[in-house]
């Protein structure tokens, strides 16, 4: 499986410290976070789209050189230049005025640019604290619901293992799980998790089970470093009948 790479949450402003707030709030939780600053003389567009993109904070006015204006063509095209077609995506009006929301959706979809699954708008000033550039972010995304959802609790394990062996419907694989005390466990996992995985016996690879209320992942990573001396020898597992597995799927 493809390691998940890339930012998660997405901000489309032209004042960049209006995004600054609630960039640093991701950012110090470690949620992968990317700002865009409008530029109508240089847009500065990522190459392609990002797949990553779960969640886009948008503002509706761009300084055109006339003033701030509604501009509902450029909002599309950051839209359309940073979302993949087909991307499942919450998006957020952050702006000084949420009314042409739904204007902005109305052409969003005669364009057939990328739909979000839900779409919620909050003015700006509703939550501007005191004190220049503020805002109470915890506020916004506790009505947006998001606060909890980013903040549960979340279980990673991540180790080394080795293919040692490879059958119908599953492989094995030895599992450092403890490199420090040498702690070894040898799992099975069902083909399907490693579909997209190319793999043989006797190959490395890295593991990262992520486990959070209602849900778990497991990802497989490519590891190209010959790691033959952090493992017992394939030959120790000759007698696998014997041998109780723990089984992941």
């Amino acid at each position: 499986m493809r390691p998940v790479l890339g930012p998660q949450i997405i901000l489309i402003d032209d004042i960049k410290k209006e995004a600054e707030p609630l960039k640093e709030f991701f950012t110090e939780r470690n949620i992968g976070t990317r700002f865009f600053e409008v530029d109508y003389v240089e847009p500065a567009y990522p190459d392609t789209p990002i797949t990553t993109t779960e969640l886009v904070f948008l503002d509706l006015f761009y300084n055109t050189g006339f003033g701030a204006e509604f501009d509902v063509h450029a909002c599309i095209q950051w839209i359309t230049k940073i979302v993949p077609a087909g991307q499942k995506y919450f998006l957020v009006i952050w702006s000084k005025d949420k009314s042409y929301t739904d204007e902005l959706l109305q052409k969003m979809r005669e364009m057939e640019s990328p739909m979000p699954y839900q779409v919620e708008a909050r003015s700006k000033p509703d939550y501007r604290l005191s004190g220049e550039n503020k805002y109470d972010i915890d506020r916004l995304l506790n009505e947006l619901g998001l606060l909890n959802k980013q903040e549960e609790e979340t279980i990673v394990q991540e180790f080394h293992g080795r293919i040692i062996a490879v059958e119908e419907d599953c492989v094995l694989i030895n599992c450092l799980i403890h490199k420090e005390t040498s702690t070894f466990e040898v799992r099975r996992f069902d083909l399907k998790l490693l579909e997209n995985f190319k793999y043989q016996k006797g190959s490395f690879l890295t593991i990262r089970i992520e486990t959070k209320s209602g849900s778990r992942t497991i990802d497989f990573f490519h590891d190209d470093i010959d790691r033959s001396d952090l493992f017992i020898k394939p030959d120790d597992f000759e007698d696998l009948d014997d041998v109780s597995f723990l089984i992941d799927n």
